[in-house]
């Protein structure tokens, strides 16, 4: 009998954080996010929104919904350690926010849910910051690997 030769192969699944792009990408992300808002944003005197429903926005309820299910997916979903931390903070600093914007908490704990948040993306920064000076630029191929072992 012959053997079966067309088995396919399984490739590993890949994670998000594996090039020097998207690494780069995301500790931008993560150092602003990371951030106070009176850093990274204006604010101007502006009333409520004509979608607000007793002070809470369901535009954005609704964004960060998605934002939960996206990240949550991916940290939950991926084979690479780095992934599954940085999207899983992501995740519960989306969530933080949404308790924020459901519960409508006093200024005091409003405060000290925000200082969270930026402490998680911090702790995210620092991840990817790690894993982008841990990875080489230019991996060895396997041919490269295999001339340097023979000679």
């Amino acid at each position: 009998m012959q053997a079966d030769t067309d088995i396919p192969t399984v490739r590993p699944r890949l994670g998000l954080l594996q090039t020097p792009t998207t690494m780069v990408v995301a500790l931008l992300l993560c150092v602003f996010f990371a951030l106070p808002w009176h850093t990274t944003t204006r604010r101007f005197a502006a009333g409520p929104s004509a979608f607000s429903i007793h002070g809470r926005d369901p535009i954005l309820i609704l964004g960060l919904l998605c934002a939960i299910f996206i990240a949550a997916s991916i940290a939950s979903r991926s084979s690479l350690v780095a992934d599954r931390a940085v999207f899983g903070l992501g995740a519960a600093t989306f969530i933080l926010t949404l308790l924020r914007e459901l519960f409508l908490p006093s200024n005091w704990a409003a405060s000290i849910l925000n200082d969270i948040r930026h402490i998680l993306w911090a702790f995210a920064a620092i991840i990817t910051l790690i894993l982008l000076i841990t990875t080489p630029l230019f991996p060895r191929s396997a041919s490269s690997r295999h001339e340097r072992d023979i000679h």
